[in-house]
């Protein structure tokens, strides 16, 4: 009698497992993204290059809270003029994500979190070396395709917006040009 109890148990643990989906209540999700856009905001030219790696946790069915880390270069340009920046910008982005299941493998993660980050230029032609320190709503649109059980690759939009940008140069801190962004980002992931 007691081996035919642990066998029902055995059997049905694997039946309880297959049955999770992603956005189940205490579900982790081990994140990373890559990212290329371009911004301009009328005197300044910009091309990114990211990679954020992260973490979201479905703290109830379909609703996750996460963070990011960014690690990011970026290219600025300033037209009619020999001013060129490459610089590496770190910084971490809270984010709050809502799973909207569409069918058995695809779903729909919209992603909105704020980022706090700070760049720093590495190589400068004809301007000065400067800090910058921004504050950043960010979107995400996704649509995640899960190829595989607790494994899903995806892609959508990006859109951000600066609502602080200040400059520390030789000491003085001024304010920065706000950029606004858009472009196109993907998604590789797994869940537990």
């Amino acid at each position: 009698m007691r081996l035919l109890a642990l066998s029902l148990v055995a059997f049905a643990l694997p039946a309880h497992a297959a049955a999770t989906r992603f956005g189940d209540s205490g579900a982790i999700v081990p994140i990373g993204s890559l990212q290329a856009t371009y911004s301009s905001n009328g005197s300044l030219n910009q091309t990114v290059l990211g990679f954020s790696p992260g973490a979201l946790f479905f703290f109830t069915d379909n609703v996750a809270v996460g963070a990011q880390l960014d690690l990011t270069y970026l290219s600025y340009s300033v037209p009619d003029s020999t001013t060129q920046v490459s610089a590496t910008s770190f910084g971490i982005a809270p984010t709050l994500a809502l799973n909207v299941p569409i069918a058995e493998r695809v779903s729909f993660l919209p992603a909105l979190g704020v980022r706090i980050g700070s760049s720093t230029p590495f190589s400068i032609v004809g301007a000065s070396h400067e800090t910058q320190t921004r504050v950043t709503v960010q979107a995400f649109a996704p649509m995640l395709f899960h190829v595989a059980p607790h494994f899903f690759l995806g892609a959508g939009p990006v859109f951000s917006l600066d609502v602080y940008a200040s400059n520390l140069s030789s000491g003085a801190r001024s304010g920065a040009p706000k950029t606004t962004s858009f472009g196109a980002q993907s998604i590789i992931g797994g869940w537990f």
